[in-house]
């Protein structure tokens, strides 16, 4: 565990993770991941080896992730033998605890993490957001999470001045996501 603070990219992983031999028992592992870019920007988190038991509820061994410190909202828990699809998060500071019970052991977990210098959380009755270094293309790389909060009582509308991405059929280029909602199983709009 420890806290893990710039620079762009990094990873971390089980205890002694090394792709053939288990964890062992018992283990409270915790990390901060800190984005030193602080304002309007992501914390985008891929699992590259993911092997956590096999409990379907994720209260034997499983992976926590909370907005900002142990207290703060949740983000995922995770388990299983599945790797998740990544995890885009709109906040600079994420906590995250690994737990292995007294019951099951496995190889453990390897994850990367990157920053990026945009997204955030938006708040007011009007405001803009747009790609990194826009007009200009971006990063075919790049990972963009915004939170925008409109004032009680009020509606959010979108509206795109300029809207120009790779055309795929399935999206695996350039796409958008909207939620309706700020938590991570808000449903797709």
């Amino acid at each position: 565990g420890g806290n893990l603070i710039g620079p762009d990219s990094g990873e971390f992983s089980s205890p002694s993770y090394d792709g053939a031999s288990n964890y062992t028992n018992n283990f409270n592992c915790e990390w901060v991941i800190q984005n030193s870019h602080i304002a309007n920007s992501s914390i985008y988190i891929q699992f590259t080896s993911f092997h956590l038991g096999q409990d379907p509820v994720c209260q034997q061994d499983y992976i926590e992730l909370r907005v900002g410190d142990s207290n703060g909202d949740l983000v995922a828990k995770l388990c299983g033998q599945t790797a998740p699809s990544p995890l885009l998060i709109p906040f600079t500071q994420i906590w995250v605890q690994f737990i292995s019970d007294s019951s099951v052991q496995d190889l453990g977990f390897v994850a990367k993490y990157s920053f990026t210098e945009c997204g955030g959380i938006h708040t007011g009755e009007s405001g803009f957001i747009s790609s990194p270094n826009f007009p200009s293309p971006n990063n075919p790389l790049t990972h963009c999470a915004w939170i925008l909060e409109a004032p009680e009582g009020h509606t959010i509308t979108l509206s795109f001045i300029h809207f120009n991405l790779e055309h795929h059929l399935t999206c695996d280029g350039g796409s958008v996501t909207i939620l309706n909602g700020g938590s991570f199983n808000s449903p797709i709009i």
